[in-house]
């Protein structure tokens, strides 16, 4: 049998060898629209800083994730107990921090007539930042259990924490010793809460020089703030005569952090720490339904929401009708969306042109704040949509993969009127970008001619509609599957609203409930985690790559008909405004969205489509406008440069030129200026040139291939021989006499 078969392939080859004249073979063929001649990057690449590279997926929460509610619900008592939070005013009218020159003061005494105070408006200016940690209570948690964990937190945490934030806002400069209000102290001597710290004395008298903002941090495990796997909590505790936080207080919840057996830690998990580090910093700097009541016009000083605050009847996101306290219309705005869903949107200026920027869509109200409040009791919630801003930073629910600050949460502040943002700290999110008005506002998930659920075209790549469906994260940096939970089997039991429900006859089934229950690219699957489905991390390699997979810092997760997402190396090319793709050394080029895109894997074996991502969620750099135009400007998505589309910022200042309506340093993109770098550099295997002798026309064959080609033939005329020898009669033997 084996004898019968290596002739038959050896007759292939034989035909092979005499079909010369023949034309392309049809594999070739269908490949040869795809074929480039560029590869591996020897160039000068322009990459950005990236500051949430690889992560993992651990059991630690934000304090804001659906089964922290009542921990929320503490602190959103702490912050609305004040008499501050239920008036608009300080209980001490006589703390005033100190300040040389804030704009507001020398505007007001310009509107006096003090000629003197004109010179001094105009020489105003803000500095970066400056943030003073206080750890004393952190420091008397300590004991041989925790030392490890305390310095972890001291040394890693709370120093990057701080560099971030020192680097993406700047205030007015306090002028002296900043002087905290016992006032606004619970009790007048605790920060937040009596289990948070107590002020040192000499910060009430004396004062902390060369500080803008003073964080008290503690480590008390408290089952107020500590349970449901928490790893931090923040509050705001003092404020200056313009509403701005000076002062809040962070309380660690050591039993979560997790280090290594000699105290150390991996960067992905030293980086999750700061990532909800920099989430809790940003409630206490304004981030927080609290807060939007007290924002000012940042040219005025004025208040935005009239004080003394009053209470008004508003019928809240979860349909139900409060009388409350409420930043005015100038600030946020309720909406009832078309599936009968009431939500609260953030409508300040900078917000609301950098969400419309976000989406290329210029006709929305502002951004979305999240409509299943992650809070209980809450009327609007303190963070961004999870269903609309998935993988911000700064929504209720940390992502298994990517947790970006964007322009988005940067104009917030700015609008806030504290702070002048620098955008160069900000990411823009792949999540929906340049998707359209569809993607902001119809549903996740359709129903077909069929009567079953599908996907949008609007939704492709973000949304999916089946469990066992397996694709990319929204940023195409990891492999991820299908989130689908059937909320019948959750306990408590709490099944999707109507307008939530997708899938027909199936009214338990939904995604994330924080996304609205839109099913997404959100799970690990095979007993993974994330980070082992990072295409980035070049250990996660398989043994047996028969798909050509490469795993490394410029690869990205592509689907393919293997059934999941692939890991290639990837390049954006500014001069032609594609994304290339490397399958075993060649190039291939996305010249658009999904894309369908021909190649051959496992030492080319096996033929295998690839489809082109959204350009916009792997090269965010080059498919969107810089900073979303920094809620300066819209976003031209249809802007043609020489017959090539390029978007470009319409600045509102018609003076303003820079690029994203913004001095904000513009970081060198993750992108090649050209591809003149990329060569292709085919991958080939000791047996790839024999698979050519039998895919490839003889025309095509390389030395190697014309090697093996004739040393088949050599073995097939052998064994020709060895056969015709073997049916020849014997000759007969001599006989003795």
């Amino acid at each position: 049998m084996m004898r019968a078969t290596l002739i038959l392939v050896l007759a292939m080859v034989a035909s092979r060898l005499g079909g010369s004249g023949a034309g392309v073979n049809a594999a070739e063929s269908s490949a040869s629209g795809t074929r480039v001649t560029e590869n591996n990057v020897r160039g000068t690449a322009k990459y950005s800083n990236d500051n949430y590279g690889v992560r993992r997926v651990q059991s630690i929460h934000k304090s804001d994730s659906p089964e922290a509610a009542a921990i929320r619900q503490e602190l959103r008592a702490i912050e609305e107990k004040t008499q501050r939070s239920q008036t608009g005013f300080n209980v001490d009218p006589n703390h005033s921090v100190p300040y040389d020159n804030h704009p507001w003061e020398a505007r007001r005494k310009m509107q006096e007539g003090n000629g003197a105070a004109q010179s001094q408006f105009a020489g105003t200016f803000f500095k970066p930042m400056r943030i003073r940690f206080e750890t004393k209570s952190l420091d008397d948690m300590r004991d041989a259990s925790n030392a490890a964990k305390i310095d972890f937190i001291k040394n890693e945490i709370l120093p990057r924490t701080a560099s971030f934030w020192s680097q993406a806002l700047a205030v007015v400069p306090v002028s002296g010793p900043l002087r905290i209000s016992t006032g606004e102290l619970d009790n007048r001597e605790y920060c937040g809460d009596y289990e948070f710290t107590r002020v040192p004395s000499e910060h009430i008298s004396q004062g902390i020089e060369g500080a803008d903002l003073v964080l008290y941090v503690s480590g008390t495990p408290s089952s107020r703030f500590c349970s449901y796997q928490t790893l931090a909590v923040a509050v705001a505790c003092n404020f200056d005569q313009f509403d701005r936080p000076i002062a809040g207080a962070i309380n660690v919840c050591l039993s979560t952090v997790e280090l290594n057996a000699d105290g150390t830690a991996s960067p992905a998990v030293i980086q999750d720490n700061v990532d909800v580090a920099i989430h809790e910093v940003s409630h206490i700097l304004g981030h927080s339904s609290n807060s939007y009541r007290f924002f000012r016009d940042p040219d005025t000083g004025e208040a935005l929401t009239p004080r003394p605050f009053s209470t008004r009847q508003v019928t809240c996101v979860d349909g139900v009708s409060r009388s409350l306290i409420l930043p005015a219309d100038n600030t946020m705005a309720f909406v009832e969306a078309s599936n009968g869903q009431r939500f609260a949107s953030i409508v300040t200026p900078k917000v609301r042109a950098i969400a419309r920027n976000q989406f290329d869509c210029q006709s929305l109200d502002g951004a979305q704040l999240e409509n299943q409040p992650t809070g209980a009791d809450s009327c609007t919630g303190d963070h961004w949509d999870e269903r609309l801003y998935y993988d911000n930073a700064l929504s209720g629910v940390i992502s298994p993969t990517t947790n970006i600050l964007t322009p988005m949460t940067l104009a917030l502040f700015e609008d806030s009127g504290w702070y002048k943002a620098n955008y160069t700290q900000a990411r823009i999110s792949p999540w929906g970008l340049g998707a359209g008005c569809d993607f902001a506002t119809g549903p996740c998930i359709a129903t077909d001619a069929n009567g079953a659920a599908s996907v949008p075209d609007y939704g492709r790549g973000y949304f999916c509609s089946d469990k066992a469906q397996k694709g990319c994260s929204s940023g195409h940096t990891h492999k991820m599957g299908c989130t689908i939970n059937d909320y019948y089997h959750i306990v408590p039991r709490d099944l999707p609203d109507k307008h939530f429900q997708y899938f027909d006859g199936l009214p338990t089934l939904g995604g994330p409930r924080q996304a609205d229950f839109c099913p997404l690219f959100g799970s690990t699957y095979e007993g993974l985690e994330a980070e082992q489905l990072d295409c980035r991390e070049s250990t996660n390699a398989n043994t047996y790559n028969l798909y050509s997979e490469i795993w490394g810092q410029d690869s990205r997760c592509i689907e393919s008909t293997a059934g999941e997402g692939r890991c290639y190396r990837t390049a954006c090319v500014q001069d032609i405004m594609a994304l290339k793709i490397n399958v075993r050394g060649e190039w291939l080029t996305c010249q658009y969205d999904f894309q369908e895109l021909e190649t051959r894997v496992g030492a080319g074996l096996l033929a295998q489509t690839i489809t082109c991502p959204r350009l916009s969620t792997v090269c965010p750099d080059l498919f969107a406008c810089p900073f979303n135009c920094a809620g300066r400007g819209i976003c031209n998505y249809a802007n043609t440069v020489n017959g090539t589309v390029r978007p470009q910022c319409e600045c509102f200042d018609q003076k303003d030129t820079s690029p994203g309506c913004s001095d904000s340093l513009i970081p060198d993109g993750a992108y090649l200026e050209n591809g003149n770098g990329l060569f292709n550099n085919l991958e080939e295997n000791f047996f790839d040139p024999l698979i050519a002798v039998f895919v490839d026309h003889p025309d095509l064959w390389a030395s190697a291939s014309w090697a093996w080609a004739a040393g088949l033939l050599t073995v097939f005329f052998v064994l020709l021989l060895c056969i015709c020898s073997s049916c020849l009669p014997s000759p007969k033997g001599s006989q003795k006499y």
